[in-house]
């Protein structure tokens, strides 16, 4: 029988320490840094409508819950299975009750697909889970299947092909909407 790789031999995975939380994370309602908790997880994307932020010294002193480009994201507690995937680097960082997860090779494993496989898999690992939470090693020992890089990386095109589409259209929809307000506040006046 072929083992299936785990995302532990392909990723780091980490979260933010209890200690780290407590003696450091002090929420403010601006900052430097905006803090990635659980409800900012959704489907593969960030949900930055109800946020918290720190600032940059803080991240600082805390680089190993620091978020970079590419890391995927986890939540493990509450809704667990909720993925994110960072889009940018020195904007995010780590709240508690998400992991994070960092792909080792990203010349041979993409982390895009990574994200996408995970978010697929969620009603799986769920099912599987022994509490309501999900440990790092639990999620280490997720067993994933992984096509070739190539694949891999043929899906990421495809990816980020739909989300320029989705970007055109939400910004054509935007600029629609703008010119129906103008046409009805003109019409009221």
């Amino acid at each position: 029988m072929v083992r299936l790789p785990k995302i532990g031999d392909i990723a780091t995975v980490t979260k933010l320490a209890g200690f780290e939380y407590t003696n450091y994370i002090h929420y403010k309602n601006s900052g430097d840094i905006i803090m990635i908790r659980g409800l900012n997880c959704k489907g593969t994307r960030l949900v930055l409508d109800d946020i918290y932020w720190i600032d940059k010294e803080t991240s600082d002193m805390l680089p190993r819950s620091q978020l970079h480009k590419g890391d995927v994201l986890m939540t493990y507690v509450g809704t667990v299975g909720e993925i994110a995937l960072i889009d940018e680097d020195n904007k995010y960082h780590l709240a508690p009750n998400v992991a994070k997860i960092t792909i080792n090779d990203d010349k041979n494993n993409s982390a895009t697909f990574l994200a996408h496989l995970l978010y697929y898999m969620r009603e799986r690992i769920v099912n599987d889970m022994q509490s309501s939470a999900l440990s790092m090693s639990k999620i280490r020992d997720i067993e994933i299947g992984l096509p070739s890089k190539e694949k891999q990386f043929e899906f990421e095109r495809f990816v980020d092909s739909l989300a320029d589409t989705r970007n055109k259209a939400e910004q054509e929809l935007s600029a629609l909407t703008n010119q129906r307000n103008k046409f009805i506040d003109k019409e009221i006046e």
